[in-house]
């Protein structure tokens, strides 16, 4: 689970990543994919 802290900050900060690189986008898409709750992950980032 995300800290709520964390959420607060990645909500506040989101809005300054214009256009992230597709390498780092496909480096934390393959990351959460490793994962064992990988769908709970995907659904916060909805």
């Amino acid at each position: 689970d995300i800290e709520q802290d964390t959420s607060k900050l990645i909500r506040k900060y989101a809005r300054f990543i214009k256009k992230p690189a597709k390498e780092r986008v496909r480096y934390e898409l393959l990351k959460i994919l490793q994962t064992n709750d990988s769908s709970k992950i995907v659904d916060v980032l909805d």
